[in-house]
């Protein structure tokens, strides 16, 4: 069976070595939005293999499957009545339509989601699903660990759904969409916001771990802090304060409800560290409110 891959990611990066495990499927071609941008390791793997890989599409005639590319596909190819185009969204469709729904379900605290395999249709993530599989969100899931997650599990459930489509009816979506759009993941909306109570701030952290990871301003410069550990007990200091102490955790920030110690913490123009590092790099900075 030869198969057209279109996508851009690491996601579709695990994709594609799902699909080569399958003697069955050939992939004939790597379709990406700017070859320049794409996942380096996904181009290696293309080489390797020897598939060809190109930003600019034509028309493919037969199975297509679409799996993180980033961009609308115009109409005039998955509407070919050649073709089969089959998109791969990390979500339990009609749930968190959209560029962003490993992020989206994180930030609410959703405990479990899935990965959907539908029609691509002219609107977004609207198309008939072929086929869904659920996967558990742990407390501890950040954006990182849940694309993996995600990633992996479409990549076993891939090979299969393809040797057994001409027997798999599709069925229309039901229930009410919601959305995790583009607008959703941007330097701006990492941003953290110390009054948020604690399980939500803790949801928040956890959710912009990847690109961008959250931040917050230290001394006018960016502090990214990566996710770690929430204590929910009521204080008496400003949301945002941060508090330095010789022992561990070594680094807690107020929060509404909590104190958040991170996993890591990033100054501007310095490489990530463990809490201890920064107490003992940056003790002046003890019980400064944290923008």
């Amino acid at each position: 069976m030869n198969i057209t891959l279109w996508g851009t990611s690491r996601i579709t990066h695990t994709i594609l070595k799902g699909l080569l495990e399958n003697s069955d499927l050939n992939i004939t071609t790597l379709i990406t939005t700017n070859i320049k941008t794409t996942y380096v390791q996904l181009i290696e793997l293309c080489k390797t293999k020897e598939i060809p890989v190109t930003d600019k599409p034509t028309g493919y005639k037969g199975i297509n499957i679409v799996a993180s590319y980033g961009k609308y596909i115009p109409e005039k190819f998955f509407g070919n009545p050649d073709s089969i185009f089959i998109n791969i969204h990390p979500s339990l469709l009609p749930k968190y339509r959209g560029a962003n729904p490993i992020v989206g379900a994180i930030l609410v605290g959703d405990t479990k989601t899935g990965v959907t395999f539908h029609r691509t249709v002219k609107g977004m993530d609207e198309g008939e699903i072929f086929q869904q599989f659920e996967a558990s969100i742990v407390p501890s899931e950040t954006a990182y660990s849940l694309e993996y997650k995600l990633a992996k599990l479409a990549h076993e459930k891939l090979p299969n759904l393809l040797n057994n489509l001409e027997f798999i009816t599709p069925f229309a979506q039901t229930g009410k969409p919601s959305y995790a759009d583009r607008t959703l993941v941007n330097f701006d909306t990492a941003h953290i916001d110390w009054k948020t109570p604690a399980e939500k701030l803790k949801w928040f952290i956890q959710a912009y771990f990847d690109n961008p990871i959250a931040w917050t301003k230290l001394d006018n410069k960016i502090l990214k802090i990566y996710p770690g550990e929430m204590i929910f007990i009521s204080h008496d200091y400003t949301p945002g304060t941060i508090l330095l102490s010789k022992t561990a955790p070594f680094v807690q920030i107020a929060c509404t409800r909590g104190l958040y110690t991170p996993g890591k913490l990033q100054l501007e123009g310095k490489q990530p560290v463990e809490p201890k590092a920064f107490y003992n790099g940056y003790l002046r900075f003890n019980k400064t409110v944290l923008e």
